[in-house]
């Protein structure tokens, strides 16, 4: 019986790196965050198929790719306290697709490579400063009529 134990516990307790990986079905995902009361925060669209400039991210067990900003954002999002959700939209509106750790929203924990993460990490931070943020999104809009 004791020569069974750890066969047993090897089977039941599979780790983050071994557990199989699927590519997510395809549809429209975001990662939501939210402030503590419920409250939108901001939003970062997540993609089912491979796209230049983007990198394969885990979450919930599902590959989908990302950009490097959304890495950063995340964790940013994690650590502040912030609820992170991903969300599916198939036209129906949204659908709660999965909530993942806080834990696993860090770069190592997304199944990227530790060359990527250290790619990432040396990356200039995305502006926080609000006046930045607000002229981006002043100019986006500049032209709308």
């Amino acid at each position: 019986m004791r020569a069974l134990l750890p066969l047993f516990l090897s089977c039941c307790f599979v780790t983050e790196v071994n557990a199989q990986v699927v590519a997510a079905p395809r549809g429209d995902y975001y990662m939501r965050s939210e402030h503590t009361n419920g409250a939108f925060n901001g939003i970062h669209q997540l993609l089912t198929q491979p796209r230049p400039g983007y990198i394969r991210a885990v979450y919930c067990d599902r590959a989908f790719y990302v950009s490097t900003t959304t890495v950063l954002w995340s964790e940013q999002e994690a650590e502040a306290g912030r609820r992170l959700v991903i969300e599916s939209n198939y036209g129906r509106g949204r659908e709660l697709f999965c909530e993942p750790e806080a834990a696993m929203l860090k770069a190592e924990n997304l199944g990227i490579s530790p060359a990527e993460v250290e790619e990432i990490r040396e990356e200039e931070d995305p502006p926080t400063d609000m006046r930045n943020r607000l002229r981006t999104i002043r100019d986006a809009f500049k032209d709308y009529q």
